[in-house]
């Protein structure tokens, strides 16, 4: 995988946005016996500049239906305020997209993010 190039993709994707707007994306992770799932993520841009994961869809369908039924009272009240929690990577949830998105980041870092470890699967 190049990894450069998988977080300039990453950085054009979450790029241009404003507190209160989502990202949905999906993150593919070992589970038990190796088998490979995908998980669908829905991050939010807080008002401090980060993203965090605001919520879970089972499905590329369930994900998209969340961000649609997002009222504007929600958007505008976590547009306010600081991102809630910051991530700890696991293999079943995706790196820290602010270090992904992040010049300062080195590839080293992320990378280690996203390496499998059966004990934490």
């Amino acid at each position: 995988m190049n990894i450069a190039k998988w977080r300039q993709t990453a950085r054009d994707w979450f790029g241009g946005h404003k507190p209160g707007d989502t990202v949905i994306y999906h993150w593919d992770y070992y589970g038990d016996r190796q088998d490979v799932y995908s998980r669908w993520f829905i991050d939010m841009l807080g008002v401090d500049g980060k993203w965090f994961i605001f919520a879970e869809g089972v499905d590329r369908e369930g994900a998209y239906n969340a961000v649609g039924n997002l009222g504007s009272d929600v958007r505008d009240f976590f547009s306010k305020y600081p991102s809630p929690y910051i991530v700890n990577p696991s293999s079943e949830t995706p790196p820290d997209i602010n270090d992904v998105i992040s010049p300062a980041a080195p590839d080293s870092a992320v990378e280690r993010q996203m390496i499998h470890d059966a004990s934490v699967a």
